[in-house]
Protein backbone atom coordinates (compact mmCIF):
# COMPACT_ATOMS: atom_id res chain seq x y z
CA UNK A 1 0.00 0.00 0.00
CA UNK A 2 1.15 3.15 -0.85
CA UNK A 3 0.34 6.75 0.47
CA UNK A 4 1.19 10.04 0.45
CA UNK A 5 0.66 13.31 2.90
CA UNK A 6 0.55 16.68 0.84
CA UNK A 7 0.80 19.77 3.72
CA UNK A 8 2.09 23.14 3.90
CA UNK A 9 5.01 22.56 6.13
CA UNK A 10 6.41 20.71 8.98
CA UNK A 11 4.58 20.58 12.12
CA UNK A 12 5.63 19.44 16.05
CA UNK A 13 2.66 17.15 16.73
CA UNK A 14 2.50 15.72 13.45
CA UNK A 15 5.88 14.82 13.09
CA UNK A 16 5.74 12.00 15.37
CA UNK A 17 2.61 10.54 14.01
CA UNK A 18 4.89 10.29 10.21
CA UNK A 19 7.65 8.57 11.82
CA UNK A 20 5.13 6.17 13.51
CA UNK A 21 4.01 4.98 10.23
CA UNK A 22 6.94 4.18 8.82
CA UNK A 23 6.92 0.85 11.27
CA UNK A 24 4.54 -0.39 9.41
CA UNK A 25 6.32 -3.29 6.76
CA UNK A 26 3.51 -3.14 3.81
CA UNK A 27 3.43 0.66 3.92
CA UNK A 28 5.08 3.01 1.24
CA UNK A 29 4.78 6.41 3.02
CA UNK A 30 6.37 10.23 1.99
CA UNK A 31 5.42 13.38 3.03
CA UNK A 32 5.22 16.03 0.23
CA UNK A 33 5.83 19.61 2.29
CA UNK A 34 4.75 23.13 0.40
CA UNK A 35 7.82 24.71 1.85
CA UNK A 36 10.36 23.99 4.69
CA UNK A 37 9.33 26.67 7.40
CA UNK A 38 9.64 25.36 10.83
CA UNK A 39 12.92 24.10 10.30
CA UNK A 40 15.00 26.69 10.54
CA UNK A 41 15.19 29.75 13.01
CA UNK A 42 12.97 32.24 12.70
CA UNK A 43 12.42 35.39 14.07
CA UNK A 44 8.56 36.21 16.01
CA UNK A 45 7.84 39.66 14.39
CA UNK A 46 5.61 39.83 17.53
CA UNK A 47 8.00 39.48 20.42
CA UNK A 48 11.30 40.04 18.68
CA UNK A 49 12.96 36.99 19.62
CA UNK A 50 14.11 34.26 17.01
CA UNK A 51 12.99 30.67 17.61
CA UNK A 52 13.91 27.14 16.44
CA UNK A 53 12.04 23.70 17.84
CA UNK A 54 14.58 21.36 19.57
CA UNK A 55 14.11 18.73 17.73
CA UNK A 56 14.29 17.53 14.18
CA UNK A 57 11.12 17.79 12.22
CA UNK A 58 11.63 15.47 9.19
CA UNK A 59 13.46 12.90 10.91
CA UNK A 60 12.63 9.41 10.52
CA UNK A 61 10.56 9.48 7.61
CA UNK A 62 10.47 10.12 4.06
CA UNK A 63 9.83 13.41 2.90
CA UNK A 64 10.60 15.96 0.10
CA UNK A 65 9.90 20.12 -0.04
CA UNK A 66 7.86 21.25 -2.93
CA UNK A 67 10.31 23.64 -5.29
CA UNK A 68 9.02 27.34 -5.46
CA UNK A 69 8.14 26.91 -8.57
CA UNK A 70 6.16 23.93 -8.36
CA UNK A 71 3.81 25.97 -5.64
CA UNK A 72 3.44 28.77 -3.97
CA UNK A 73 1.51 27.87 -1.30
CA UNK A 74 -1.36 25.06 -0.20
CA UNK A 75 -3.88 27.30 1.09
CA UNK A 76 -7.43 25.35 0.73
CA UNK A 77 -8.46 22.87 -1.72
CA UNK A 78 -7.22 24.35 -4.88
CA UNK A 79 -3.81 24.37 -3.14
CA UNK A 80 -3.94 20.77 -3.29
CA UNK A 81 -4.94 20.33 -6.30
CA UNK A 82 -2.01 22.57 -7.79
CA UNK A 83 0.47 21.01 -5.66
CA UNK A 84 -0.55 17.19 -6.34
CA UNK A 85 -0.85 18.22 -10.08
CA UNK A 86 2.60 19.16 -9.82
CA UNK A 87 3.85 15.98 -8.91
CA UNK A 88 2.02 14.10 -11.25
Amino acid sequence: MKLAVLTTHPVQYVAPVFRELTKFSDLEFKVFFGCDHGTQAQEDPNFGVVFKWDCDLVAGYDHEFLSSGSIQSIRGFSGVKLAFSALQ
